[in-house]
């Protein structure tokens, strides 16, 4: 009888020693916090684990970058963390196909560190439940992602999703003088016409019609296409109207709270009109419409740009061209009606995420510690620039940084002259991943104030072209961080037809093809057709919610 009751003892604490393990094993649904056992340092304590953990890793690889696995980032991550990444690498381009092919048939990694949008953020995170909640491990395990949080005051508040959740750590990249879409004119040739800067529209066409004679082969105004901001008609069409055409491409604008369209506006008409002399008079390239980046700086290198569009100066003149010293940047001209707009992007706000967990990972704390390093000083640099002592380096005393075209106390300095290319090699990350770089610690890098109108200077000729450009931004812009999934599906279905087809038209209002007078009205019941109304509203639904998000 004894041993009878002794193998039911047995048998019973076996079941229940074999349930624990199963329970113990398992995930709490409620705070995302699984129980796989590791031993983790505490909050900002390195390494992570005491014992090395593999985590599987989708990562894009740029063009730069030709080994990641092998990468000199990689390997010090690992030795810092004590976190092997086994990556799975992809080809920047085809990142998104292949993302969305992994995630799509179940066979996806423990994380992602690809720049995945609001939109994904709501259909794999809210709605899938792919990417799992970080709230849990940012009150336990944040460090860096928590001073973030109190030195950005709107980072929280953007990275929160509508369900009150945080699903990815975002890349945070608050670039002063990508803020304002610019152009560039020869100050030389004013200068030897005889010639002021133009500040309005009929200005402007003077100074182009004289540029055109300054020279044989002189091109007055010029610009580029697939590249950041160089097609010369949008910049033009903001004296007429606000217009985010060749940056964010909505074609919308925001008016004392309320959303609308700039593309069926007469004043969209108007400066159709403008723009169409200047092309018909060969003031404006016509080449700016369809040659790239790398043939507008070959025609800055022969000497015969007079003004041109570009995101910045040495988009057209090769930043180690003496030339580069002959521009400046041309502020916004008003036209007719005394408007006169900067294309402005508010770099300050985040979106989407850089790095998010799956639900297959098994060591989700780990994971969050790593993601949440990236934030750090020292790994963001690395990460972006390479080895301290090879790319970059502690600023010295006597060493200047930037804030808004001024000085400012420098912590580091790059050892490459501002505006030159990185040495080639395997060395860092470039801009893939999380990382921080927000406005004030990129003023802590240090500049060569010795000359701003060299290549070493080349960054403060920037910040201060766009102090230039700031009276000019819009009171308010279009932010549209979230709304609900359905709204975000319904904006996407609308947008590339929308888009496409105010861009087609644009290029054959400008160019001839379509005459302004005769074709207008079809163009703007083409609009209605494509469901232009629908579109504003819309917008202006997933405008309100994020404003109320404050």
């Amino acid at each position: 009888m004894k041993r009878r009751v002794r193998l039911w003892l047995v048998t019973v604490l076996s079941v229940a020693m074999v349930i624990g393990l199963l329970l113990g094993a398992m995930c709490n649904t409620k705070t995302g916090i699984a129980a796989n056992k590791v031993s983790v340092t505490p909050a900002g304590q390195f390494p992570i684990v005491t014992t090395r953990v593999t985590l599987s890793a989708f990562i894009p690889q740029l063009p730069e970058v030709t080994d990641l696995a092998n990468n000199d980032f990689t390997k010090w991550l690992e030795q810092k963390t004590n976190v092997h990444l086994n990556i799975v690498a992809v080809p920047y381009d085809s990142a998104s196909d292949k993302a969305k092919l992994m995630l799509g048939s179940g066979d996806y990694p423990d994380i992602f560190m690809y720049n995945f949008s609001n939109f994904d953020i709501l259909n794999y995170g809210m709605n899938e439940k792919i990417f799992i909640p970080l709230n849990s491990y940012i009150d336990k395990y944040g460090y860096e992602l928590k001073k973030a949080f109190k030195e950005i005051p709107t980072l929280k508040q953007d990275m929160t999703a509508p369900d009150g959740k945080i699903y990815g750590i975002p890349q945070i990249n608050q670039c002063y003088h990508c803020q304002a879409v610019k152009a560039w004119i020869n100050v030389k040739w004013l200068k030897d016409l005889g010639l002021k800067m133009p500040t309005t529209t009929a200005e402007l066409e003077k100074v182009l019609i004289a540029f055109k004679k300054y020279k044989p082969g002189a091109i007055p105004f010029s610009g580029a296409t697939q590249t950041w901001a160089a097609e010369p008609h949008w910049w033009l069409m903001n004296s007429f109207i606000y217009c985010d055409g060749g940056v964010t491409n909505t074609f919308l604008y925001v008016k004392n709270g309320k959303v609308d369209t700039c593309a069926n506006k007469q004043e969209y008409k108007e400066g159709l009109k403008y723009i169409n002399k200047l092309y018909k008079e060969g003031l404006i390239d016509k080449a700016a419409f369809t040659q790239k980046e790398d043939q507008l700086k070959q025609l800055g290198s022969r000497g015969v740009l007079g003004a041109f569009a570009a995101g910045h100066l040495a988009m057209g003149i090769p930043i180690d061209d003496p030339k580069l010293k002959d521009y400046d940047v041309l502020p916004p001209v008003k036209g007719p009606k005394g408007i006169a707009y900067a294309r402005w992007v508010d770099t300050s706000r985040v979106q989407g995420a850089a790095f998010v967990i799956t639900n297959k990972c098994k060591y989700p704390e780990v994971a969050f510690r790593l993601g949440d390093f990236f934030y750090n000083d020292e790994c963001t640099n690395r990460l972006y620039f390479g080895p301290k002592g090879k790319t970059w380096d502690t600023a010295g005393p006597n060493d200047k940084g930037l804030f808004h075209g001024k000085p400012y106390p420098a912590k580091f300095k790059l050892l490459t002259p501002s505006g030159q290319s990185l040495p080639a090699g395997n060395y860092r990350w470039s801009q893939i991943g999380p990382f921080r770089m927000d406005a004030l610690k990129r003023a802590g890098w240090a500049q060569d104030w010795s000359d701003i109108y060299g290549p070493a200077g080349y960054e403060i000729r920037l910040e201060i072209a766009t102090e230039k450009y700031k009276p000019f931004a819009p009171k308010e812009l279009l932010y549209t961080a979230w709304a609900d999934l359905a709204t975000m599906n319904e904006i996407a279905k609308l947008q590339v037809p929308l888009q496409n087809y105010i861009q087609q038209s644009t290029l054959e209002f400008i160019t001839g093809k379509k005459d302004i007078e005769k074709n207008w009205n079809a163009y703007v019941k083409q609009l209605e057709k494509l469901g232009i109304a629908k579109y504003i509203k819309l917008y202006q639904k997933a405008y309100d919610i994020t404003m109320k998000k404050k």
